[in-house]
C-alpha cells in the first residue's frame, strides 16, 4: 500500500495538537476527516500500522450525515517520531 502525504500529515497534525493539549479527547472524539473520503478504513488505519505496533487508531466510519470521525487515537511519542521520518524520507508518493 502506497503511502498518502496529505494523509500522513493530518494525522501528525492531530497527534501534535492532541499531545499539546490543544485538541481534547471530546474535541478528538468529534474531528471530521472528510478530506480523505475517498480513503478506504483500511488505508487509513495501514498509515498508523506500519510505523510501529506502539501505534493504534481505532477508527469509526458513520453515515451520519457522510461524515467519517476518528473516535479515539493513541499513539506513542515512538510513533509520532516514526511518522516524522517517514514524512521527511519521503516514503510515499
Amino acid at each position: 500500500m502506497e503511502l498518502n502525504r496529505e494523509l500522513l500529515i493530518f494525522i501528525l497534525q492531530t497527534i501534535n495538537l492532541h499531545q499539546s493539549n490543544q485538541l481534547s479527547l471530546e474535541q478528538l472524539k468529534t474531528l471530521t476527516v472528510n478530506q480523505f473520503s475517498n480513503v478506504s478504513e483500511e488505508l487509513f488505519i495501514s498509515h498508523f500500522n506500519h510505523l510501529s505496533d506502539k501505534c493504534y487508531l481505532t477508527y469509526h466510519n458513520t453515515l451520519e450525515g457522510n461524515d467519517r470521525y476518528i473516535y479515539d487515537l493513541g499513539l506513542t511519542f515512538y510513533g509520532a517520531t516514526a511518522l516524522r521520518q517517514h514524512i521527511s524520507n519521503r516514503q510515499f508518493k
